[in-house]
């Protein structure tokens, strides 16, 4: 229940509140704090999701609301910098934020076992299962997305953000 419920309630929270302010931040703060809000969205999530740090957010309060607060900053860091970050920056970070979810959702789901002491061996099977599918709802969502907005192949063409067109290199004759 954690990893599926808190931790994503946490990042949600933060990026509503993100959304919210979003207009209040002005473009050149944005660029500025761009880079640190990818370090941070990139690493905040899967730090929390090691078992070590599962426990003791689950045992010790301080560690459980450092935990909320943080994916929370995550969240909104995303949210605001999202849009200023380089669109194959943009979709290397969400493919890789999917193939983490995949990564625990394997180690969770087929430990032998039980890795975090908080839960049994069958609440944990289901963390795995929760986790790939959050993966493949990620993974489709964002591909939906893209499809909307043209950045996926259509018809042997691909389009960039600035709305100029790649054309297929021509087949060279083989000797």
């Amino acid at each position: 229940e954690t990893m599926l419920l808190r931790m994503p309630a946490a990042m949600l929270f933060g990026m509503l509140l993100a959304w919210a302010a979003r207009r209040h931040v002005s473009n050149q703060a944005r660029s500025a704090f761009s880079l640190a809000a990818l370090v941070l969205a990139s690493f905040v999530m899967p730090f929390w999701m090691l078992p070590l740090m599962m426990d003791k957010a689950e045992a010790l309060p301080l560690f459980r609301m450092a935990r909320d607060g943080s994916l929370a900053l995550a969240g909104a860091a995303t949210v605001i910098c999202f849009g200023t970050w380089a669109p194959v920056l943009r979709h290397l970070w969400v493919l890789e934020q999917a193939a983490m979810l995949v990564r625990y959702a394997v180690w969770y789901g087929y430990a032998p076992v039980a890795l975090c002491t908080a839960w049994d061996a069958s609440a944990q099977e289901t963390v795995g299962r929760g986790l790939l599918a959050a993966a493949v709802l990620l993974a489709g969502a964002y591909l939906a997305r893209c499809w909307r907005e043209g950045l996926v192949q259509r018809r042997g063409r691909f389009r960039l953000s600035s709305g100029r067109q790649l054309h297929p290199m021509p087949k060279t004759p083989r000797p």
